[in-house]
């Protein structure tokens, strides 16, 4: 985060910012992909990307393009990426980046007791970091402070 410039929560328009497009245009863009079960950036001649999303709801789209912001690292900038639901590495890295991206653990353990998450906590902070609930429940479990269990199971539990 601190390489990129941006402070603790990543704004729309700080996804604007990386990707050189206006941040509306991003977070209203039509879904261009809804039916494939992934997305991609394609690159022109090295001046130009393209983009097809598949997701449209504001917490998935924003995790989907911070995706693809970790895929333009793997891929040092080069061609064509695919963001899907895949186990490979690179799939894996644009997860794991995408979460550090929005979700720095810093900011993270101002929100939730990290020792003791709570449902309410989980809930408070993928609200104000603009992700999913499972994405504050994965970070957590990489991080060994939720057990590996099924969300689900983790949430009646609480």
């Amino acid at each position: 985060m601190t390489a990129l410039n941006l402070g603790n929560i990543v704004r729309w328009a700080d996804l604007g910012d990386i990707l050189r497009v206006r941040w509306e245009l991003l977070k209203e863009a039509t879904a261009t992909a809804p039916y494939l079960p992934f997305a991609t950036k394609t690159q022109d001649d090295g001046t130009q990307s393209r983009l097809a999303l598949a997701m449209k709801p504001l917490n998935d789209r924003r995790f989907e393009l911070a995706r693809m912001i970790g895929d333009e690292v793997w891929t040092g900038g080069r061609g064509f990426g695919v963001i899907s639901r895949s186990r490979t590495d690179r799939q894996k890295f644009q997860r794991a980046f995408a979460q550090a991206l929005l979700c720095p653990m810093e900011a993270l353990r101002d929100v939730v007791d990290v020792n003791r998450p709570t449902r309410e906590q989980i809930v408070r902070a993928a609200s104000r970091f603009g992700v999913r609930d499972s994405v504050i429940v994965t970070i957590l479990r990489n991080r060994g402070y939720l057990p590996r269990e099924s969300m689900a199971d983790w949430i009646e539990a609480a």
